[in-house]
């Protein structure tokens, strides 16, 4: 199947999830929304509290003309923005991710057709050992993103200090042209930088799945598979997600009241979108029959093994040479046969 086909399948499939779990699902996105919520307000009561009465000290030292004070109060305020800001990201760090990982976990076991009660999302907060993998994993991908980020800024900004120098000496030379080219220079960096930080971010889409689908990994194991099964797979990852835009925007046009059928739905589609790359790295590594490619049955609807059968695979044919033979392995399949599934 090609890739709009694949995607178009796993979209259909999400809505099956759906079926008879859409209430469970609205109320794991409303605990989730709660605890965010709760989180926002703790680490906003704790910023006033640090910054409101420094605020005052400020502006009283300020009109005073007390610099010492003022210096004194707008230390105090920076730190207090600083050790909030810190306190913001261990709270999510110690609570936001187990949770998210919990929630992952629960979605994944529903696509397998394991429905488990809305209190399993806390599995994480429970098990000693599944929380402290939560927290390695999440440490060990926040890092990672922060130190590709941090060199693609670095060689961004070195390009565009390059561009500036470039258009200063141009603008004294006169040269209007070579100015245009600066620009032209400028806004391609730009984008190329846009292009790397989205792949950064697509690089390690699959990290989190992984742990939550092999718990006893190490996480050097839960990266490398991780990563290594999303190669080949950016731009499709890219193109999946775009084509969810349209719910995002109907989203918005309807101030927010659509997220409570966008969010389950997206929810539902990623854990089989992911069960389909983390499918298919096995099979390309394994040389099995890749998950929907109509050989022994297509994986939509969960993971691929152990619907489809070891067999050694070959590469794609003409799918008109092939229709009858497939036709006699698949059979019937929802009132399509082999070669519609193709």
């Amino acid at each position: 199947m090609d890739k709009g086909s694949i995607r178009r399948d796993i979209k259909w499939n999400a809505k099956r999830i759906m079926g008879g779990n859409y209430g469970a699902m609205i109320g794991i996105m409303f605990i989730n929304l709660g605890v965010s919520f709760a989180i926002a307000m703790v680490i906003n009561a704790i910023a006033m509290a640090m910054i409101g009465g420094n605020a005052y000290l400020i502006q009283s030292a300020y009109y005073y003309d007390n610099m010492r004070e003022l210096l004194w109060a707008l230390a105090r305020m920076w730190g207090g923005v600083a050790l909030s800001s810190l306190l913001s990201m261990a709270i999510s760090l110690f609570i936001t991710m187990p949770l998210a990982f919990g929630i992952l976990d629960w979605y994944r076991e529903l696509s397998l057709g394991n429905r488990q009660s809305v209190s399993a999302i806390f599995n994480y907060f429970s098990s000693g050992g599944l929380y402290a993998r939560s927290l390695k994993v999440s440490i060990s991908y926040a890092v990672k993103i922060f130190l590709w980020t941090l060199l693609i800024e670095v060689v961004y900004g070195f390009l565009m200090f390059g561009c500036i120098y470039f258009g200063y000496w141009s603008e004294y030379m006169g040269s209007a042209a070579v100015g245009l080219l600066v620009i032209l220079l400028a806004i391609i960096v730009s984008v190329a930088m846009l292009l790397a930080a989205l792949l950064v971010a697509v690089r390690y889409t699959l990290v989190i799945y992984t742990s939550v689908r092999n718990k006893d990994w190490k996480n050097r194991e839960v990266f490398r598979v991780g990563t290594g099964y999303m190669k080949g797979h950016y731009w499709e990852t890219v193109g999946y997600e775009l084509s969810f835009l349209p719910w995002y925007l109907l989203t918005a046009l309807t101030c927010g009241i659509l997220v409570i059928y966008v969010a389950p739905y997206k929810m539902s589609a990623d854990i089989l979108y992911y069960n389909y790359l983390y499918e298919t790295g096995e099979a390309e590594k394994n040389h099995t029959a890749l998950p929907y490619s109509g050989v022994g049955g297509s994986a939509a609807f969960g993971v691929a093994p152990p619907e489809i059968p070891a067999q050694t695979w070959t590469p794609p044919v003409d799918p008109e040479n092939t229709a009858a033979p497939e036709a006699n392995q698949t059979g019937q399949q929802d009132g399509t046969d082999a070669g519609d599934d193709r």
